[in-house]
């Protein structure tokens, strides 16, 4: 044991925590019998067993619930939690939330949080007296609805977690109709949201998804999230997800460091915004992965965005110097074996691109599918494009949208790789 004491506890438990197992490292389960094993072979590793044990706390349901009580009545073990989720929408009631808050508040080293919805009564209640630690990192909120304002939420949410690296929050706006039937005005809403004061936070990932509500009000909390609350040069991942068509926008802007851009757009909005994003690329010089996807899948509207020749050929030619990997949700007539797609992959062999996958429609109307592309690189050192290309049955395809339809496609049909 001499090698126990020689070293700090924070050193020991790394060390331990990060034992390889397997390829894969510790499972929860295994996490907890190992830390429940070490407790209980002596005295010296009792604690280094308890902080592993208890670092992950996770759906508290059923059996669980028992271990919940035990965190809330033992201070010194709460300490060692270092991921905590809680699935509020299930608990959170005006006799419950006072056990959370009082679990909260004592997790003095939290590093990672995740809450689901919260009842909006009930929201400041919950984290009017909790002071985030300062080792507080990673936060995901799954569902803030209810609101007629969402500025109120919006408000407490950024001011009070200083910290975050990482946010991942899903917002659930009032629809137009909601807000005139409580003698709201669009306007009045606007003007709330443009005076809001937040912080400014230091993010290198968000993630925001906007599930319904008025799309002047969206716009203004994409306006909010993306020149009030990030700091441009530190974010490095950014995942927007909407389900609410939009007006032309202005939220896209600079992200010198951004590295990962991920679009879910309603048809209608990737269709119009398209030119938007193609003069976003220039102020995006270390972007390597892209992702733009269609949102709402259904037989009225099509999978996948469509525009002409030159505003194809424009995008293609405007994509980030450095990207290694694409996907988009935009047919290209013809695929890869006719322009614009065509010139793009033969003129643009010796870019950092490594792997593309868009959509294809093809002469015979009643089809569509994806291509695959992905560089290859030859014995003699020249660079080829190994293209594959999966169709379906129109109708098939249109009857598959109701789950993710883009980019895992049911192949009906998938050719060899050719190369070009």
């Amino acid at each position: 044991m001499s090698l126990h004491y020689s070293l700090p506890f924070e050193l020991v438990l790394w060390i331990v925590d990060f034992l390889q197992i397997d390829d894969e490292g510790f499972s929860k389960t295994q996490r907890r019998a190992t830390g429940r094993s070490l407790a209980l072979t002596c005295r010296a590793l009792r604690n280094v067993g308890t902080a592993l044990l208890w670092k992950e706390v996770k759906q508290c349901l059923g059996k669980e619930e028992d271990l919940l009580c035990h965190l809330i009545e033992n201070d010194h073990v709460a300490q060692h939690v270092r991921y905590l989720q809680i699935e509020t929408y299930r608990y959170l009631n005006t006799t419950g939330f006072e056990r959370y808050r009082t679990l909260l508040n004592g997790c003095k080293r939290l590093e990672r949080l995740e809450l689901g919805g919260i009842d909006p009564s009930l929201f400041d209640a919950f984290l009017s007296t909790y002071e985030p630690p300062d080792t507080l990192r990673h936060l995901l909120v799954r569902s803030l609805g209810g609101w007629l304002d969402l500025g109120e939420p919006l408000s407490i949410l950024l001011n009070r977690f200083r910290t975050l690296e990482t946010l991942n929050v899903g917002l659930v706006g009032a629809a137009t109709f909601e807000l005139l039937q409580a003698n709201r005005t669009i306007d009045g809403e606007l003007a709330s949201l443009a005076e809001l004061e937040v912080r400014r936070l230091p993010l290198k990932e968000l993630k925001l998804q906007i599930a319904g509500g008025n799309p002047q009000i969206t716009s203004a909390i994409l306006h909010l999230f993306t020149h009030k609350v990030v700091t441009p040069d530190l974010l490095t991942f950014l995942e927007v997800d909407l389900h609410v068509d939009l007006p032309e926008e202005t939220w896209y802007r600079s992200f010198p460091n951004l590295s990962t851009l991920r679009l879910h757009l309603p048809y209608i909005t990737f269709h119009n915004h398209l030119p938007l994003i193609t003069a976003s690329f220039p102020s995006l010089p270390l972007l390597e992965h892209l992702y733009l996807g269609i949102s709402d899948h259904t037989p009225e509207r099509s999978s996948n965005a469509t525009a002409p020749a030159r505003v194809l050929r424009h995008f293609l030619n405007t994509l980030p110097p450095l990207l290694k990997r694409t996907t988009l949700a935009i047919t290209f007539p013809g695929g890869a074996q006719r322009d614009p797609l065509n010139s793009f992959l033969h003129d643009r062999r010796s870019m950092r691109l490594e792997e593309m996958i868009v959509a294809a429609r093809f002469e015979e109307e009643e089809y569509r599918g994806l291509i695959w592309i992905k560089k290859r690189k030859e014995a003699k050192g020249d660079i080829r494009w190994a293209i594959n290309v999966s169709s379906m049955p129109l109708l098939l395809s249109r009857a598959s949208q109701g789950s993710d339809a883009f980019p895992s496609l049911q192949r009906a049909h998938s050719t060899e790789y050719v190369y070009v």
